[in-house]
């Protein structure tokens, strides 16, 4: 398959037609792509980059519910859509965003969005039920109002379980 090309002569200032075919037009097109990043200084995307997950969710691994549930989202998410830092390890020191601790991330559970804005509680679970193929429809149902806060009042419920689990109250 060959393509008409038209282009500028600079020598002649007159326009020409050249016939080319897939391969070469492919690599001129290569080639403009480059010259264009070049003179404008704009920086390619890698395909590391290109394959950054859009969210980060931090967890606390320690806490046997939140890794069983994690285990779940884990299961049925793209692995590119969504980033897993288990802020329990040590080895997850530099995953952490500038700003916030392992004891604050390990409290609540948490969603940096791929805004950077970090969000947490029932939002949190929200930014993930909607990446994560079979929970879209369950993020949507949260989405309303009284389901909402219903949904936050037992959040908040299970924090406090958590914590007396965590830290039982020693007696005499």
């Amino acid at each position: 398959m060959s393509f008409l090309l038209r282009h500028l002569d600079v020598k002649t200032n007159q326009t020409k037609y050249t016939l080319v075919g897939y391969i070469e037009l492919s690599r001129l097109c290569s080639y403009l792509v480059m010259y264009h990043f070049k003179r404008t200084n704009a920086k390619l995307p890698t395909q590391a980059e290109d394959m950054s997950p859009a969210n980060t969710v931090y967890f606390d691994g320690s806490c046997p519910i939140c890794r069983r549930e994690i285990a779940v989202y884990q299961r049925k998410a793209d692995e590119h859509a969504i980033q897993w830092v288990d802020v329990s390890l040590k080895e997850s020191e530099t995953l952490i965003p500038v700003g916030l601790s392992r004891a604050v991330l390990t409290k609540r559970f948490n969603v940096r969005q791929s805004s950077g804005q970090v969000v947490s509680s029932l939002a949190a679970f929200m930014v993930v039920w909607q990446c994560t193929p079979g929970f879209r429809w369950f993020a949507r149902l949260a989405a309303l109002r009284s389901i909402s806060a219903l949904l936050s009042i037992l959040y908040e419920i299970f924090l406090k379980i958590r914590e007396l689990k965590k830290h039982p109250i020693l007696g005499p």
